[in-house]
């Protein structure tokens, strides 16, 4: 478990614009999508009110849309790190598809598809 939505949802807010800022409150379990914001979309994999996953997906590969909202995330976490930021950057100026990076208590999956970034924050095993 990362930690409740609540406490994610107030710090990440504090760190956007208000374009990408998610819902102070959600409820449900499962992958919820909690925002879709032209280019980018964001889903917690809830279970009640506690977060697995975060799933931040951006439609336009190298938009800085995906930057502010995974700073935000980052930030909001307190697991900023230059690990996550060489990872995506290895992704992107690359022929991968996948690659990850793992820090401060969290693992980050980036995917490449179509396009695509995916990007998924997990709590370190």
């Amino acid at each position: 478990m990362i930690d409740n939505y609540k406490t994610i949802a107030a710090a990440y807010n504090q760190g956007v614009s208000e374009k990408f800022q998610i819902p102070t409150a959600m409820n449900g379990s499962g992958l919820t999508q909690v925002l879709a914001v032209a280019p980018i979309e964001i889903a917690f994999d809830l279970q009640d009110d506690q977060v697995e996953t975060i799933k931040i997906t951006c439609t336009v590969e190298g938009d800085h849309a995906f930057d502010e909202v995974f700073i935000g995330f980052e930030s909001g976490l307190k697991a900023s790190s230059r690990v996550f930021f060489d990872a995506y950057q290895d992704l992107l100026h690359s022929d991968k598809s996948h690659t990850s990076g793992e820090t401060n208590g969290f693992l980050v999956d980036y995917m490449r598809e179509n396009g695509q970034i995916v990007a998924t924050f997990n709590k370190s095993k």
